[in-house]
């Protein structure tokens, strides 16, 4: 699951992105929105008919619209939630660039989200430019915020209190100072398993932050399959679950991962978009939790 939210066309169910098709679950039942799984490709259509490469990640819009990072596609996709039709949003799809403008180009996007401080713009990670890019809602203008192709970017995320823009990278996790747009490494430098200092720390390719608190972040290590939490008060990283690759529930010392992707935390619970499964936290992990449990 490479992405999750809240699905906030259908309230109480869950919105995924699995590979190449878009679907929401109440937990029990699960429906297609678009596209296929395991059938990758590019055409345009209603439901079933639609083909995607690799959904990393994706937004909703008023409530019936969502646009989509279709990677291998290099663009952005739109599903209209009352009709199921897929359209391009922005970009021109399966042709690969780094253009911007409104006929921007794109090579491989991996993110795309709502700008915090400024919902007028949407913004997004440009993967093989090593790019933060923005996009005018209302022209659908693309420009470029800042570029480094020494940092491959995988996921980006907003902390909602500061607006500060955290990334993760092939190995690591940085942060854009939403004023100055400095870019700082946080920690990882090459990949590894390593906890406790944050200098020290190494991921082996790290997916989308979650904000557990201010100033504490909670990472999906997909290679390492384990949850990372990062505490930027006390500088040191820890871990949830063991490493070892399976789908043991319980104690969150013991518990095991197969691949996580994506979390979602809603309220006291937080969801993991593993491989081919969503699993939850009860109570979050530091609220004395029961443990891992099956969505």
């Amino acid at each position: 699951m490479y992405d999750l939210a809240e699905d906030e066309f259908v309230p109480g169910n869950l919105l995924f992105a699995d590979g190449q098709a878009l679907k929401t679950t109440d937990g029990t039942t699960t429906s297609l929105i678009a596209g296929s799984s395991g059938l990758r490709g590019y055409s345009d259509g209603v439901g079933s008919n639609a083909r995607f490469s690799s959904i990393l990640s994706f937004i909703q819009l008023l409530r019936s619209q969502i646009v989509l990072a279709d990677y291998v596609n290099h663009c952005f996709r739109n599903v209209d939630r009352t009709t199921n039709q897929t359209s391009t949003y922005s970009g021109s799809c399966t042709q690969s660039g780094g253009r911007d403008g409104v006929d921007a180009l794109f090579t491989n996007p991996t993110s795309i989200r709502l700008d915090v401080k400024n919902n007028a713009q949407l913004l997004i990670a440009d993967n093989s430019l090593g790019s933060l890019k923005k996009i005018i809602l209302a022209s659908k203008h693309v420009s470029t915020i800042d570029t480094d192709g020494s940092y491959r970017l995988v996921a980006l995320s907003q902390d909602p209190s500061t607006g500060n823009i955290y990334v993760t990278f092939h190995h690591g996790v940085g942060f854009y100072d939403y004023e100055s747009l400095s870019f700082t490494v946080i920690a990882g430098s090459q990949a590894g398993f390593v906890d406790g200092a944050i200098s020290l720390t190494r991921f082996y390719n790290p997916k989308k932050v979650a904000f557990l608190c201010p100033r504490k972040l909670l990472i999906p290590d997909l290679s390492n399959h384990r949850l990372r939490v990062l505490d930027l008060t006390t500088n040191t990283s820890t871990s949830i679950c063991s490493g070892v690759i399976g789908h043991l529930n319980g104690d969150l010392s013991s518990c095991q991962l197969f691949g996580p992707r994506s979390l979602l935390t809603v309220n006291d619970v937080i969801f993991v978009g593993e491989d081919r499964y969503i699993r939850s936290i009860q109570g979050k992990y530091h609220h004395t939790p029961a443990g891992f449990t099956e969505y």
